[in-house]
């Protein structure tokens, strides 16, 4: 009978200092460094890979030394989140197979090697990582919409020009984060040196629907690029009314001073 193993995914900040991580992981354990990942091979059992990008995936490593670990490392985290997004998965390893599949979140493995465990690893990873911007989005549509609903009710946004504006800013830093991140979601570089295990993380990657999540995140990225749309299109006319108040006052004024001087 086939023993099951466990994978445990974690994102645990936006990033890590990749440069002092990867130095500080290579000064205490059998590490080797493969592009933006670090791959430690642990005395207690088990290998955990470490993404440059803030996520790391544990195989066959148990609670406690997972704990350690990632307490270990925090420091060397860059906008650490309160709380991580955690994925769990499974594997076997089966000798008898010729290539690795997956099948109700568990893995079969033909080998051991941590090659193949990188392949699977950087899929993986990609979709936690892509879980993180799917809740940033929702998040960003939800806090916006009393925007839109107060344009269906009123047909304007009755908001200070000052709120406006720090929304506006608000919402575009965020999703330029987003935009900058997109390069992590391409197939990595790893496979250009490895192309025999890109099968293995084009399977990977079609079982957790990264291309599909993909477009739908576009697509709310585009709802949101509409939203900052409409509010730069509400402080024009905010802007124009203003200026219109303005005139016709100078006008008025204009007007009675001539009628008192006639």
């Amino acid at each position: 009978m086939l023993t099951q193993k466990s994978i445990k995914v974690f994102c645990t900040a936006r990033r890590y200092d990749k440069s002092a991580l990867f130095s500080y992981l290579g000064s205490r354990y059998k590490t080797t460094i493969i592009k933006d990942a670090a791959i430690v091979e642990l005395s207690t059992g088990g290998v955990a890979i470490f993404f440059s990008y803030g996520v790391s995936v544990f195989w066959d490593v148990g609670y406690e030394s997972q704990k350690y670990l990632l307490d270990e490392i925090s420091e060397y985290s860059k906008e650490r989140f309160e709380k991580p997004i955690v994925e769990d998965f499974n594997y076997v390893i089966d000798n008898s197979q010729q290539n690795p599949k997956i099948t109700r979140d568990i893995f079969i493995l033909h080998d051991d090697s941590n090659l193949v465990k990188l392949a699977i690893s950087y899929p993986l990873s990609q979709s936690t990582e892509l879980y993180y911007f799917e809740e940033a989005v929702i998040t960003i549509i939800n806090r916006n919409e009393f925007l839109v609903n107060e344009l269906v009710k009123r047909g304007r946004i009755k908001l200070p020009q000052k709120q406006l504006s720090m929304e506006r800013g608000r919402i575009f830093r965020e999703i330029s984060e987003i935009y900058l991140s997109y390069g992590f979601l391409d197939v990595p570089e790893f496979f250009w040196e490895y192309p025999e295990l890109e099968p293995v993380y084009q399977s990977t990657a079609n079982y957790l629907d990264i291309k599909p999540r993909i477009e739908v995140l576009n697509k709310k990225l585009a709802v949101i690029q509409d939203l900052l749309n409409m509010i730069s299109d509400e402080q024009k006319h905010n802007h124009s009314a203003f200026l219109e108040t303005v005139i016709i006052i100078l006008i008025a004024i204009e007007i009675i001073i001539s009628i008192i001087k006639w």
